[in-house]
C-alpha cells in the first residue's frame, strides 16, 4: 500500500470543486480503510496490537508513509525499516 502512494496522491487530485472524491476512488479508500479495520481487529482480538488503537490512527499511518515515500524517493530499505517501526509502537 505504501509503496503505491503516488497513485493514491494522483487520486486526491482528482477532488471536485466540493472537496469530493470521485466515487471509485471513495469505493477504493473505504475498502482499504476496511480491510486495515479488518487486520487491526483481529491483531487486538490475539493481543498483538493494543486495545487503544483506532482504525483511524493505522490508516493515517499508512497514508503519511504512503505520501512521504510519493514526495521524496526513499531507498527501499529505509522504506522496510521505516515501515517496521509502525506495528513496533501499535504493540502491546
Amino acid at each position: 500500500m505504501i509503496e503505491t502512494g503516488a497513485t493514491k496522491l494522483i487520486s486526491a487530485s482528482a477532488l471536485d470543486d466540493h472537496g469530493r472524491l470521485p466515487r471509485s476512488v471513495a469505493t477504493a479508500s473505504n475498502r482499504l480503510k476496511a480491510a486495515v479495520a479488518a487486520v487491526l481487529l483481529q491483531a487486538q482480538a490475539a493481543g498483538m496490537v493494543r486495545p487503544s488503537v483506532t482504525v483511524e490512527e493505522v490508516h493515517l499511518l499508512i497514508r503519511g508513509l504512503a505520501q512521504a515515500t510519493a514526495t521524496m524517493p526513499v531507498q527501499p530499505a529505509t522504506l522496510e525499516r521505516a515501515i517496521a517501526v509502525v506495528p513496533t509502537g501499535l504493540s502491546r
